[in-house]
């Protein structure tokens, strides 16, 4: 259970301070926050308001764009409504208020994939690494065979960051 917050229409003013409040306030530590609530007055008067947040305003992440993957279920609804009115004329006063929240958060088709990692060993060659991320006999993505230690990348770029980056960019 979390501390209760009220509606944003049932808050007439608010007060937060931070440090040197009188003794009034005890001896905690920290912030403290003062709330006066709306009141009921000699008028009715009400509102109601949402707020919306909708899968169909947020964009496609890339990598699901990329694969054709529609985007992922999101839909966060806060609502509420508010009153406030005379009971007795100039005597009593009512003002009530309520808000309400409904969330869908669905995750992307492909969200639920963790990728597994073998372990690194003290012996960080180019050969081990390849041997490691990118195993022999393994088809890239345009079908042939891969090798763990090809030495076709010039002697200035360390050799384990292009093999990381082939096996990587290989399916």
């Amino acid at each position: 259970m979390g501390t209760a917050i009220p509606a944003p229409d049932a808050i007439q003013e608010f007060k937060v301070q931070t440090a040197n409040y009188d003794a009034s306030y005890g001896r905690g530590a920290g912030a403290n926050v003062d709330l006066v609530s709306r009141s009921g007055t000699n008028r009715f008067h009400g509102s109601a308001w949402e707020f919306l947040r909708n899968d169909i305003f947020n964009a496609n992440d890339f990598f699901l764009k990329l694969d054709g993957q529609p985007r992922p279920k999101l839909n966060q609804n806060q609502f509420g409504v508010s009153f406030g009115g005379p009971i007795l004329k100039d005597r009593t006063f009512l003002f009530i208020a309520y808000q309400g929240q409904t969330e869908i958060n669905g995750e992307a088709a492909g969200a639920k994939q963790t990728a597994i990692l073998p372990q690194l060993a003290s012996d960080r060659s180019a050969a081990t690494l390849g041997a490691q991320f990118c195993p022999a006999n393994h088809l890239n993505a345009a079908g042939y065979l891969t090798s763990a230690a090809e030495p076709r990348w010039p002697a200035t770029v360390p050799t384990s960051i292009p093999l990381l980056l082939r096996c990587l960019t290989s399916r």
